[in-house]
C-alpha cells in the first residue's frame, strides 16, 4: 500500500473550501512561485509518511467535515498515492478538491498517473501562483489567473470547466451568517478566519462532548454553493 509524503495536515480548515475541511499539505513542489505561502514544502525530501487509512481516520474523527483538500507542495506529484486517498475518502462518502500549480491543460497532456489523479478528484484549483496577480478578492485563491474547475466537467468537455455550481456541503451557510455577526465591518478574511477557527473548535468540543450527536442538526441547514467563482 502506497503512503504519502506529508509536509503537514490542517484538520480543520476554512480557507481551503467551503464548510469546515480537513486539509492535506503534501512535501515536494516543482513550481516554487515567488511569493508561495508554503516554500518549505518546496524540497522533495523526506518529511512524515502517512498511510490512506491514517488520513481517513483524521477525517473521520470530526463530525463536521465533509470535504477534503489536497494541497502542499504539489499533489500532482504524488498523483498516484493522492488518486488512491481520493478513492478511499470517495468510497466513504466525502468529497475532494485540490490545488496544483499546473494548468488543467497541462495535467490532460500529462502523465498517466496524473490523468488517474484528476479522474478522481471533485474539484480542481488550477495555474501557478503569480505574485504580480496576487488578489485578496477572491474565494480560495492567491491569484487571478488561478480557475475553480469543475473536473467531471472538465474532463468531459477536454478543456477547464467553471461548470455550473455543484451542491456538495451543507456547512458554509451557517459560517457565513456567523461570520456577518462576528465581523460586519471587514472585507477582509484574516479576522474572519480566526475568529471562525475559534467558534469551530467550540462546535468540536460540543458535539464531542454529546458523543456527535449534535452533528446532525447541522444538516438541516441548506446546501451551500460549492466553490461559486
Amino acid at each position: 500500500m502506497m503512503e504519502l509524503n506529508v509536509a503537514g495536515i490542517v484538520g480543520e480548515s476554512i480557507v481551503d473550501g467551503p464548510g469546515i475541511r480537513l486539509t492535506v499539505f503534501c512535501q515536494g513542489c516543482p513550481h516554487h512561485c515567488p511569493g508561495c505561502q508554503n516554500p518549505e514544502t518546496w524540497e522533495f525530501a523526506e518529511r512524515t509518511r502517512m498511510s490512506h487509512e491514517q488520513i481517513l481516520e483524521m477525517v473521520k474523527r470530526n463530525p463536521l467535515i465533509r470535504g477534503v483538500t489536497l494541497s502542499g507542495g504539489e499533489p500532482f506529484s504524488q498523483p498516484e498515492e493522492h488518486a488512491q486517498l481520493a478513492q478511499l475518502l470517495h468510497q466513504n462518502g466525502y468529497e475532494v478538491a485540490a490545488y496544483t500549480g499546473y494548468t488543467f491543460e497541462q495535467l490532460l497532456e500529462g502523465t498517466p498517473q496524473q490523468r488517474h489523479l484528476l479522474e478522481n478528484i471533485d474539484v480542481l484549483v488550477d495555474g501557478p501562483f503569480l505574485l504580480e496577480k496576487k488578489t485578496l478578492e477572491l474565494r480560495f485563491r492567491g491569484s487571478s489567473n488561478q480557475r475553480i474547475l469543475n473536473v467531471p466537467e472538465s474532463l468531459e468537455q477536454k478543456k477547464g470547466s467553471l461548470g455550473k455550481p455543484r451542491k456538495l456541503g451543507r456547512r458554509a451557510p451557517l459560517l457565513k451568517w456567523i461570520s456577518k455577526q462576528i465581523c460586519p465591518k471587514s472585507n477582509k478574511n484574516v479576522q474572519q478566519n480566526f475568529l471562525l477557527n475559534i467558534f469551530c473548535r467550540l462546535i468540536r468540543f460540543c458535539l464531542r462532548a454529546a458523543q456527535g450527536k449534535g452533528a446532525e442538526l447541522l444538516d438541516k441547514f441548506p446546501q451551500e454553493v460549492f466553490y461559486e467563482a
